[in-house]
C-alpha cells in the first residue's frame, strides 16, 4: 500500500491495538515516535488496549503488505496537531449522551465519511489533507476540501448521526445483540422460548419486511411479550425504557394484540 501512495506531506499510521502488537513483533524500530490515543481522561486507564499512531518512515516499506493494509494513513503537516485532533474525536455525542467514537476502525471511518456533507468530511479529517484507507483489497483516498478551516476542538464536539452507520448495519448482529441483552435482563422471558424461538434472526428478518428499522427492535419485543404472556411492565422496568421508548413498545403491543 505504501508504495502506491504519492504523498506530499508526512504520513501517519493509525492502527488498533492488535495491529500495533503485530508491528511490535516485527521490531521496535517500526514504532519510533508512536503515541497511544488513549492517553488522557476518560481513556487513560485503557491504554493497554489503545489504538496507536505511528509516523511512517522508509523502513516501514519492509513490513508485510497484509499488515500495512490495516488501519488508516493520514497525510498531515503537523504530527502533534493530528494527535490532538484524533484524541478530540474519541468522545462524541450521540442522542444526548457521550459515547466512544471508534473512528479508528477503517470501516466506521469510511461509513461516516461517505454519509457526511463536504463540510462535515473536512471536520472529520481535521488537520489531515488526505487520508488513505484499504477496504476489501481496494485503496480509497479521502481528500480534505477545506484543510485551511481546521480549528482544534475540545471534546466532546463531534456528533454521531443516525445515518452514519447505515452501510454497516447487519440484521443478524442486531438480532444476536437483542437476544443477548434479554438473556441478561429478562432471563425468565427467554426461558419460555424453545430453541428455535430463541433464535431471533428469523423474527428480525420477518419484521424487516413489514416495518422500518428504527421500530424493528420494539416490534420484536412486543411479539415476545405477546408470545410469552410476560408482563410488559416488567419488560419496561428491566430494559429501563424511557417515555418515548415505552410509547413505541405500547404502540406495537396495541397493533399485534
Amino acid at each position: 500500500m505504501l508504495n502506491k501512495i504519492e504523498n506530499n506531506l508526512p504520513l501517519y499510521w493509525l492502527i488498533n491495538h492488535d495491529t500495533y502488537k503485530a508491528v511490535l513483533h516485527n521490531g521496535a524500530s517500526y514504532l519510533e515516535g508512536a503515541e497511544p490515543l488513549f492517553a488522557s481522561q476518560p481513556f487513560n486507564d485503557l491504554v493497554d488496549v489503545s489504538p496507536w499512531v505511528i509516523p511512517i518512515t522508509d523502513c516501514h516499506t519492509h513490513l508485510d503488505e497484509s499488515l500495512l493494509s490495516k488501519g488508516i494513513l493520514f497525510e498531515s503537516l503537523s504530527y502533534q496537531t493530528l494527535i490532538a485532533h484524533l484524541r478530540s474525536l474519541l468522545l462524541a455525542g450521540y442522542q444526548g449522551e457521550n459515547v466512544m467514537f471508534r473512528f479508528y476502525d477503517p470501516h466506521i471511518f469510511n461509513a461516516v465519511y461517505y454519509n457526511s456533507s463536504t463540510e462535515r468530511q473536512a471536520k472529520l479529517l481535521g488537520v489531515a489533507q488526505r487520508v488513505h484507507v484499504m477496504l476489501s483489497g481496494k485503496s480509497t483516498l479521502f481528500e480534505n476540501a477545506y484543510p485551511e478551516r481546521f480549528s482544534l476542538q475540545e471534546a466532546p464536539w463531534w456528533i454521531i448521526e443516525n445515518d452514519d452507520f447505515t452501510e454497516l448495519y447487519n440484521i443478524n448482529n442486531h438480532a444476536y445483540c437483542v437476544s443477548r441483552r434479554l438473556w441478561q435482563t429478562i432471563p425468565e422471558l427467554m426461558a419460555k422460548l424453545n430453541k428455535t424461538e430463541s433464535d431471533f434472526t428469523l423474527l428480525f428478518n420477518q419484521g424487516s419486511q413489514l416495518i422500518k428499522r428504527g421500530s424493528l427492535e420494539f416490534w420484536v419485543i412486543a411479539q415476545l411479550i405477546q408470545q410469552t404472556k410476560i408482563s410488559s411492565t416488567l419488560v419496561i422496568e428491566r430494559l429501563h425504557l424511557d417515555i418515548d421508548e415505552q410509547q413505541k413498545l405500547q404502540h406495537w403491543l396495541g397493533k399485534i394484540s
